[in-house]
């Protein structure tokens, strides 16, 4: 257990190193503070296109819109339950936007991949599920585990992404096996 003087000091550090989101995250949950005024330092960091940057994930500190920024401004948008809020619609729509652009340039990276974190929508067209299947099926190798020329330095993530896209593919009822 947190005795009451660790908590006051982890407090005290989050205001004094802590940027307003993470201050406003702490208020929330430990001193009262509003759902609203949290959506509203996160919404700093959403950009015109929906998508996330701006260093809301602290290693990627440019201000474009980004998978990994998008993929925490989600999760926070999911602590705070604001999944029918009009900054997560925003939000969803670049996913799939950028998601749909990127698959004619990165032939082995898929939609289905980002999808084990909880954030598939029931609105895409199985159509496209379908071909994304394609295009992800089509990067497994011989030994087993999905690959891609783009990705090829990060052997260690094969396992993740070969276990996502199956996950994925029996979420779908894409699965045949």
């Amino acid at each position: 257990m947190i005795s009451a003087q660790e908590f006051e000091k982890a407090k005290q550090f989050i205001y004094r190193h802590g940027r307003l989101l993470e201050r406003k995250r702490f208020e929330f949950h430990f001193d009262g503070g509003s759902k609203e005024q949290v959506l509203a330092a996160l919404a700093c960091y959403q950009n015109e296109d929906g998508g996330f940057g701006n260093g809301l994930e602290l290693d990627v500190m440019c201000p474009m819109s980004t998978p990994i920024c998008t993929e925490v401004g989600l999760a926070l948008l999911l602590e705070f339950g604001a999944e029918t809020s009009e900054i997560m619609n925003r939000a969803e729509n670049w996913v799939i936007r950028s998601q749909n652009e990127m698959l004619d340039r990165f032939k082995s990276h898929c939609p289905l991949f980002f999808l084990s974190y909880g954030w598939s929508s029931d609105d895409i067209d199985m159509e496209v599920w379908e071909e994304a299947a394609r295009v992800a099926i089509a990067t497994l190798k011989d030994d087993g585990g999905v690959s891609g020329e783009e990705y090829s330095r990060l052997p260690w993530w094969r396992p993740v992404w070969t276990v996502d896209l199956l996950v994925t593919l029996k979420q779908r009822n894409l699965l045949n096996v």
